[in-house]
């Protein structure tokens, strides 16, 4: 049987972000950070807002770590020109996307709350 990889992708099903990230995407690595960052900020903060960018940023921290690992190089291995294998690692490109991804996250979450708010005063 015929399976396609790309749009049976959860991404082109997803109905909005939060949707994706917390439905669709990794839900090992999802129930992690829910219990181990968003929870507990949450419930000392109250703010659900916070939580889900503490939980973002905690995963781009994590994705930094691991792509250093993956890619390190030492210092002889970037010292030669020729290294074919050497990987020139970008810090902060996996923050920013996470943060990124924690912001769209609160920014959905305030406009539903707002367009909630209008669907029932009308």
């Amino acid at each position: 049987q015929f399976h396609d990889t790309i749009t049976s992708n959860p991404m082109f099903v997803s109905s909005s972000p939060s949707d994706f990230w917390g439905r669709r995407w990794n839900n090992l690595i999802h129930s992690g950070l829910k219990q181990g960052v968003y929870k507990p900020v949450r419930w000392n903060t109250g703010n659900k807002h916070l939580a889900a960018f503490a939980a973002f940023f905690a995963s781009g921290i994590i994705h930094e770590y691991m792509w250093a690992l993956w890619f390190f190089n030492t210092d002889a291995e970037m010292a030669d020109p020729d290294c074919t294998t050497c990987h020139h690692v970008i810090h902060g490109k996996q923050l920013l996307f996470f943060g990124w991804n924690g912001i769209l996250i609160v920014l959905e979450y305030l406009l539903g709350e707002r367009l909630a708010f209008l669907k029932a005063i009308f």
